[in-house]
């Protein structure tokens, strides 16, 4: 192979240029697919955020989750750069700074609880990243979905639980019991399966029992007002919602009030009367009144029977 001499020759004057974009300018959007590349671990697969809140756990975990991806999570070692009272050591093992990675994996405290937990994560996580543990959780695909869900589930109960124990123990001088921990953690999962399940046999009968009637423009020359109750039964606290529309469908106005009530049909009853007293004093002459109360639908229409 021969070396040929070749000379380059410049135009122009240097510039800088932003390396990940393609026409070499700095955008939020180019910063934030550098960040997630970096969180993912890799530059092809962006992390898949809307599997995160899919996710059957509850909402205030799978927020912690998504502060931990993003390393903003109020550990003592960012705290202690701007309070000058307050240490960075981990209030676990009281030896090393606190740092995401450290509290949720390296500490000797929480390699005990892991080990407690379950020995074979607690093994498979000795040397790993925090953001991009999380991460693997989500685009492993030698799994089931079912065995990738229990163990997304699992881990992220004892991930919270572990951050419960750090507040407790800073907050309110708690002490370490791993034990009680683990308990907690398997319970937590028990409770929250059951009422999930509940939710969904409640959620599911309701939808095959609901007839959904599409709204429909009044009829020409009316206008029409759909009326609304919300009733809480605890202190007997009401609010009623109208909206006026025109026979084009057009939005015309809406009015809202508070009030007692005795139960939701009374409630309800109220909504009726406020929507034929707002119509009156609009000088509505042909009105289409609307609401979702069998009883004072029937009502309104002259059959007093329905009402208690």
């Amino acid at each position: 192979m021969k070396l040929v001499k070749s000379e380059f020759f410049v135009l122009g004057k240097e510039i800088l240029r932003w390396v990940p974009d393609h026409n070499g300018k700095f955008s939020v959007k180019s910063a934030y697919n550098c960040i997630m590349k970096e969180i993912n671990g890799t530059g092809n697969a962006p992390f898949p955020w809307k599997d995160l809140w899919k996710i059957n756990l509850p909402r205030k975990i799978k927020y912690h989750l998504w502060k931990c991806l993003h390393d903003c999570v109020s550990m003592r070692s960012k705290i202690s750069r701007f309070v000058a009272d307050i240490s960075s050591e981990c209030p676990f093992c009281k030896q090393e700074v606190e740092t995401a990675n450290h509290l949720f994996i390296n500490c000797d405290v929480t390699k005990r609880i892991w080990f407690s937990l379950d020995a074979n994560i607690a093994g498979s996580i000795s040397n790993v990243i925090l953001q991009g543990w999380i991460a693997s959780w989500f685009h492993t695909s030698n799994v089931s979905k079912e065995e990738k869900e229990k163990y997304t589930q699992f881990v992220s109960f004892a991930i919270w639980h572990i951050w419960k124990l750090r507040c407790s123990v800073i907050f309110d001088n708690g002490s370490i019991q791993v034990s009680q921990l683990v308990a907690q953690v398997n319970k937590d999962i028990v409770e929250w399966n059951e009422n999930s399940l509940k939710y969904n046999i409640a959620r599911i009968a309701a939808n095959q029992t609901k007839n959904i009637i599409p709204w429909k423009m009044p009829d020409i020359g009316f206008n029409k007002i759909n009326f609304d109750a919300a009733y809480l039964k605890k202190n007997n606290y009401m609010g009623i919602g109208l909206i006026l529309f025109s026979d084009a469908g057009k939005f015309v106005g809406a009015q809202s009030f508070s009030g007692i009530a005795q139960d939701e049909e009374q409630a309800e009853a109220l909504a009726g009367l406020a929507a034929i007293k707002w119509a009156r004093d609009s000088a509505v002459e042909k009105l289409h009144l609307e609401g979702d109360r069998q009883s004072v639908v029937i009502a309104i229409n002259g059959d007093f029977s329905s009402i208690r």
